[in-house]
């Protein structure tokens, strides 16, 4: 159930975060080599500050003509995450009320060990009606 299951149960775990002072060239790179569509932005001790995503890298190019910058300069500074035990209904229902398609995942610790997608969430309300994707 949506109310049951926990977000580390469907997540994804971290490939990689990046910092504030993170190339946008690196960005970039990091979003090509690992096919995703965005990734968290946390502070030195790895607990999340924002989030940054493939659109917020092309508005940039397409506005400046350049990945001359920062993460920093383009992130969205408000960092939407909710802990790994939260069950999925709650992760749905941020994404849905403040529009956003990926929320970073907390641990015990308060660092990021995962981001839950929209798409993850489809994937397992998917299985749950018996079909296979």
């Amino acid at each position: 159930s949506l109310y049951l299951t926990p977000i580390s149960s469907v997540m994804g775990r971290v490939v990689d975060c990046v910092q504030p002072d993170t190339a946008l060239h690196a960005l970039e790179e990091l979003l090509l080599t690992y096919r995703v569509g965005a990734v968290p932005v946390v502070d030195d001790a790895g607990r999340p500050v924002g989030m940054v995503s493939k659109t917020d890298l092309l508005r940039h190019v397409r506005d400046t003509g350049t990945t001359a910058g920062t993460v920093g300069d383009i992130m969205m500074a408000l960092a939407f995450s909710l802990p790994e035990h939260a069950p999925l209904g709650r992760a749905a229902a941020l994404m849905a009320m403040e529009q956003v398609h990926q929320i970073a995942v907390r641990g015990s610790d308060g660092t990021t060990v995962g981001i839950i997608t929209a798409l993850d969430i489809a994937r397992w309300v998917s299985r749950q009606a018996g079909y296979l994707y």
